[in-house]
C-alpha cells in the first residue's frame, strides 16, 4: 500500500487498501485549488480545468496554460473540458471556447458567448454542446451551428418584443 502524502507531511483525504488517493493543490502547482472539470487524453495527460488556467499533469509535473502563455485561451476560467474521438481538446472558459489539437490551439468558429455546460459526441464524430442559458450547438464538419431538434417549432418575437409561436398560415377554400 502507498501512503499518500507520507513524505511531504500531508495528509490523504482517503485510504484504502487497493487504491491510492492523492491530493493536490498551489502548493503543488496548480492555479487554483479547486477543479471545473478532468480528461485524461490518449497519450495519458491528466487535463484539469480552473478558475485560475487550464492545467496538464504528466503524473509528476503541472504545466499551467493561462493567457500569458497561452494567448489563444479566451479567460483563464476554465468551466469545462471534453476530449473527442479524434484527440481534440475543447476548452469552455468564462470567456469563450477554444480547440487545442496536433495544429495547435484554434478558436472555434459559430461560438455564441456562453458557457459549455455539457458536450456529447454522437456516432458519426459531431458534437452536442449545451450552454448554460439552455441553447444547444452542433460541431458538424468543423463548423458550430445552433441546433435546433426535430418536433420543436422556432420561436420569433412579435411587435411587442414577446416571443410567439408562428402560426401555420390561415386555410383559404370555397366561401373564406
Amino acid at each position: 500500500m502507498l501512503w499518500a502524502g507520507a513524505a511531504d507531511g500531508k495528509s490523504p483525504g482517503w485510504v484504502d487498501s487497493q487504491y491510492l488517493i492523492e491530493t493536490w493543490d498551489t502548493e503543488d502547482g496548480l492555479p487554483d485549488n479547486s477543479a471545473t472539470a478532468i480528461v485524461q487524453d490518449k497519450r495519458g495527460y491528466l487535463w484539469f480545468g480552473t478558475f485560475g488556467g487550464l492545467v496538464r499533469f504528466d503524473g509528476v509535473n503541472f504545466t499551467n496554460f493561462d493567457r500569458f502563455n497561452t494567448p489563444e485561451l479566451p479567460d483563464a476560467g476554465v468551466v469545462n473540458l471534453h476530449l473527442d474521438r479524434a484527440g481534440r481538446l475543447w476548452v469552455s472558459t468564462v470567456g469563450g471556447l477554444v480547440i487545442r489539437d496536433e495544429s495547435g490551439w484554434r478558436q472555434v468558429q459559430g461560438w455564441t458567448g456562453d458557457f459549455v455546460r455539457t458536450f456529447s459526441e454522437r456516432a458519426d464524430g459531431d458534437l452536442l454542446l449545451t450552454t448554460f442559458n439552455g441553447i444547444i450547438l452542433q460541431w458538424h464538419e468543423g463548423r458550430l451551428r445552433r441546433h435546433h431538434p426535430p418536433g420543436r417549432r422556432r420561436l420569433r418575437c412579435g411587435a411587442s418584443g414577446h416571443r410567439q409561436r408562428r402560426r401555420p398560415a390561415a386555410r383559404r377554400g370555397p366561401g373564406r
